[in-house]
């Protein structure tokens, strides 16, 4: 498994395999195995279930499907384990702000890779 240690180079704010870290949360992300780790690829944005975690989901079979389709998958950790979506209990985070970032982030990060 490739896991994107060149984001790390981006801007300093991924750990090496771990997450990526933004305003208001983090998120992680894999490319497929055999990732040059400059190609663009499409992205699929994966929102894990209340209660569960994005670590918990990088390998799950739908995720490691896409990836395996040759999709880079980026996974938002929700906050406490849950999203703040309307009419959900949780108000913990704003979550169309995060989920902005994390799409900016990765974006930035697929573009300079691509160069």
């Amino acid at each position: 498994m490739v896991v994107l240690a060149a984001l790390a180079a981006c801007s300093g704010q991924c750990d090496d395999g771990g997450p990526c870290r933004v305003s208001g949360g983090y998120y992680l992300a894999q490319g497929p195995d055999d990732w040059n780790g400059r190609t663009e690829l499409p992205m699929l944005l994966y929102f894990h279930g209340y209660n569960n975690t994005a670590e918990g989901k990088i390998d799950s079979a739908a995720v490691r499907d896409f990836r395996e389709a040759g999709w880079l998958t980026v996974l938002p950790q929700g906050k406490n384990d849950t999203w703040a979506h309307t009419g959900s209990p949780s108000q913990a985070r704003d979550e169309l702000p995060f989920i902005q970032a994390v799409l900016d982030d990765a974006d930035l990060r697929q573009q300079y890779l691509a160069i």
